[in-house]
């Protein structure tokens, strides 16, 4: 009877570690402000029911932490933004941190972008919604038929503030997914999508790797399915030592045309002229609500701004900057429109005669050689 018992107990211990019942418990360091207990902040309950050994450290009290007693850290969007500790412990790259707090990127703190407090937009799910950039990254396992641009709900509601991307410019990071601002004017518009995920690789501070997701406390709260698989996606991810084995976005455009006129592109000068016979685009006022057909040289991992709908009527007189982005860097074109007439120019004049422009008597003129003409190309007697 004792040995069956024993077999039985052998058996079972078996099956347990098997199952990774078993499994080393994974030490995490929640850093905050002045929250008192688990309970108080929503992602350290998350991962303290999912078997984390959560630690609640007022940032004060951080200088006097161990870090080798901890696998990992979660900077809470409770904690202070211009905090010294709670900064030195994401630069620091001693260990993998998952960082809440997006206002720790403003200028003055890690200047490393400028964060934003979201939008409130909840038609279309704009508020709780992000959208992929990289649907291959190990922190969408589990999520099914993604491609870039699919959106998740990882908020079911929200009080005051919920997701809070960041306009990030850390050239040599990834955007790993994006999220609507507020509308207020940016680098790419009003009310466009930022970075709401974002990377550093692991080589970049010292071999932990690095994620930021900021959530408002308010936010966090409302976490939905979707968003706490999120969560523990990339808690799982930063303890692992799986690489993303993402390659940075080409930022490129590599054609440009407006009702079927193509413009020329000068790479070196990031410049985009699109010169128009005048006899043929005789109307300047078709110009008034346009969208450029762009083509980009890495379409899945970059966009464009503005792609919209546009007035270019002035571009003869005053350049438009096209932005082509992987929401990390950027690259600004400099698009301009001639327009000529083939009967205004002197055939006689030599064509190599180099060409400027200026500002005479209220209009745009272009000298040529010892002849100037309209911004159409009519020649001025």
């Amino acid at each position: 009877m004792r040995n069956g018992m024993k077999k039985f107990w052998i058996l079972f211990v078996m099956v347990l570690m098997a199952c990774g019942s078993f499994a080393e418990t994974k030490a995490v360091l929640v850093a905050c402000k002045d929250l008192g207990s688990i309970s108080d902040e929503p992602i350290a309950m998350l991962l303290d029911q999912k078997g984390y050994a959560v630690t609640i450290c007022k940032q004060n009290d951080l200088p006097d932490v161990k870090l080798e007693n901890f696998d990992a850290a979660v900077i809470s969007a409770n904690a202070d933004a211009d905090n010294e500790a709670v900064l030195n412990l994401i630069r620091g790259g001693r260990i993998p941190v998952l960082n809440m707090q997006g206002f720790t990127y403003a200028q003055g703190r890690l200047s490393w972008g400028e964060p934003h407090s979201g939008t409130w937009e909840s038609s279309d799910n704009k508020c709780f919604d992000i959208y992929v950039e990289h649907p291959e990254h190990p922190i969408f396992k589990g999520f099914d038929n993604l491609e870039t641009g699919s959106r998740i709900s990882i908020l079911d509601d929200m009080e005051e503030r919920g997701l809070m991307p960041i306009q990030v410019d850390l050239p040599g990071t990834w955007c790993l997914a994006t999220a609507y601002t507020q509308s207020i004017e940016d680098l790419y518009g009003v009310g466009e999508p930022q970075t709401s995920i974002h990377e550093i690789p692991a080589e970049m501070r010292g071999g932990s790797k690095y994620i930021c997701l900021p959530i408002a406390m308010s936010g966090a709260r409302f976490l939905s399915e979707d968003g706490k698989k999120l969560i523990l996606n990339i808690m799982s991810y930063l303890l692992s030592e799986e690489p993303a084995e993402l390659d940075l976005p080409f930022l490129e455009i590599s054609a440009f045309s407006i009702e079927g006129f193509d413009a020329q592109i000068n790479q070196a000068e990031n410049a985009i002229e699109l010169a128009m016979d005048a006899e043929e685009f005789k109307d300047m006022d078709s110009l008034r609500s346009v969208q450029p057909e762009i083509t980009l040289a890495d379409p899945n991992y970059s966009h464009v701004y503005p792609n919209e709908k546009m007035d270019l009527r002035f571009c003869p007189y005053v350049p438009k900057t096209f932005v082509v982005t992987d929401y990390i860097s950027r690259r600004a074109y400099t698009f301009s429109i001639r327009l000529w007439r083939k009967e205004g120019i002197d055939q006689t004049e030599d064509e190599t005669a180099p060409v400027r422009k200026e500002w005479q008597n209220g209009q745009i003129v272009i000298i040529r050689g010892n002849n100037k003409y309209t911004i159409t190309g009519i020649k001025i007697q």
